[in-house]
């Protein structure tokens, strides 16, 4: 049987993490399509690699994968990054990431263990909306943690271990800053 997804995709579809020996791989959704007039139908299937509707964690020791979202959790949300701590780099004094998109302030911080974390960005089309979702690296205790309006922007703050969120307002902007 083929299945509906497919796990594999262009660069930047797979991260490792050495903490707990795990990879992330992207799912991208197979799209259907009908082609042809009333008598000679043909139906083909092709991968989206437009948006990752999931991720998988694979744990490489035990052999098995998760799925991080539930069917129908997202409801019309793709994702657009996940972000996780790597390991301390005691040269430059900073924290690794599996990727550098919306890290501030990772400059002389000061030596810590590594946070089991992740933290997901999704995006809705229709609502033109972002949410910050956090979990532990395993995919539990996941949560919602905040809702990304058109204009507003976020960064993660790694010296000041929050999650910043600016979001403009009538002649002034409004902070909410979320614990790391």
């Amino acid at each position: 049987m083929k299945s509906k997804y497919n796990y594999t995709g262009g660069n930047n579809s797979m991260f490792y993490d050495r903490q707990y020996n795990l990879l992330y791989i992207f799912v991208y959704p197979q799209v259907t399509q009908q082609t042809g007039g009333l008598l000679s139908k043909k139906t083909s299937s092709r991968t989206d690699y437009s948006h990752i509707s999931n991720i998988v964690l694979w744990d490489i020791p035990k052999q098995t994968k998760t799925k991080l979202f539930a069917p129908g959790e997202l409801e019309g949300e793709h994702i657009r990054s996940i972000t996780f701590e790597q390991k301390y780099d005691q040269e430059n004094q900073c924290i690794i990431f599996n990727n550098s998109t919306g890290i501030w302030n990772n400059v002389e911080v000061f030596e810590r263990e590594i946070r089991d974390k992740l933290l997901i960005e999704t995006y809705h089309i229709e609502k033109e909306e972002s949410y910050l979702w956090i979990s532990d690296k395993w995919g539990f205790e996941k949560q919602r943690v905040a809702t990304i309006r058109n204009g507003a922007k976020w960064h993660l703050d790694v010296w000041n271990s929050t999650i910043r969120i600016v979001e403009p307002k009538e002649n002034d902007i409004e902070l909410i800053n979320i614990d790391w």
